[in-house]
């Protein structure tokens, strides 16, 4: 497959995700409308209720799982076709499942996942949750720290 093909069967998928957000975002506030009264009835909190967890199931297994899909894909047939320029983003992908896998070691006991834990949430969940949480902070912390300080070395790397 050429790059043109391959942007081409991207850029039909990320508008065909965007379509369904869209109709799924109208779903949602058609079904959330509130009424004309100030005391919804049972019925309308159902709809409600309903509405939102239609719109989170095919979120989270639909949604969610055709983006995996589509990366793991798209990944390895990039890294077939041309391997060479892709070993740095094979090696930062690598750094980050070895980062998340320590995370999850380390939150298996954290003080968040148990709180989570009592919160109602699965042990699983609630470690996952942790993780992720501190997963962010450390990637945040990364991105401020080469914000500030790429500025100021990139002024020696690129001479003009």
């Amino acid at each position: 497959m050429d790059s043109k093909l391959i942007n081409t069967i991207k850029t039909v998928v990320v508008w065909g995700l965007a379509a369904i957000g869209v109709i799924l975002a109208i779903y949602l506030f058609v079904n959330i409308a509130p009424g004309a009264d100030d005391n919804p009835t049972q019925d309308q909190i159902k709809a409600q209720a309903g509405a939102v967890s239609v719109i989170l199931n095919f979120t989270i297994w639909a949604l969610l799982g055709l983006v995996l899909v589509l990366i793991v894909a798209f990944t390895v047939m990039a890294l077939i076709t041309n391997f060479g320029k892709n070993k740095k983003s094979l090696l930062s992908t690598g750094i980050i499942a070895i980062l998340v896998g320590i995370f999850y070691g380390i939150n298996s006991g954290s003080t968040v996942s148990k709180a989570l834990a009592e919160k109602g949430n699965t042990d699983t969940d609630a470690v996952i949750a942790s993780s992720g949480i501190g997963l962010f902070i450390l990637l945040f912390v990364i991105a401020v720290i080469l914000a500030i300080f790429m500025g100021p070395i990139m002024k020696y790397v690129i001479k003009k």
